[in-house]
């Protein structure tokens, strides 16, 4: 700290610091703060670690069940001679297999548009840090 500021006010810091750059006629670059990449970078990890499963496969499935079963029901109520149970059965699993895909549709939309936000949040970071830097020559 220099004790040479006349005012109360003010406080003048010496500071050094020493910042490499490449070569202007071989790469532009911004310096940036090590701290804000280390957020960025952290917040891209959580993405990574966290991404989403993808349900398509399990709901697919399931309403490839139901498809199954829905067709089967009215062939297997005509038959003769089965089980009261058989034809009620086939529609149980026919409703609870078209349920469950359905409620997993939801929840990928659900799980997509929470990805989504996680990304704009790592964006808006990233443009918040952009605007910060010196504008650079020529704009």
């Amino acid at each position: 700290m220099s004790p040479e500021s006349s005012s109360e006010n003010v406080l003048n810091v010496d500071r050094k610091e020493t910042i490499y750059t490449a070569s202007a006629d071989y790469e532009e670059r911004d310096a940036i703060r090590r701290a804000d990449w280390a957020r960025i970078k952290r917040n891209i990890e959580y993405l990574e670690r966290n991404k989403p499963t993808k349900l398509s496969i399990w709901y697919s499935i399931l309403f490839g069940v139901a498809g199954s079963f829905g067709v089967s029901i009215y062939p297997i109520a005509k038959t003769q001679g089965l089980p009261a149970w058989v034809a009620p059965l086939y529609g149980c699993v026919c409703f609870f297999s078209l349920l469950v895909g359905v409620i997993l549709v939801f929840l990928e939309k659900r799980l997509k548009t929470s990805e989504k936000s996680e990304k704009d949040e790592i964006l808006t970071d990233m443009t918040e840090i952009e605007n910060g830097f010196p504008q650079k020559r020529g704009q």
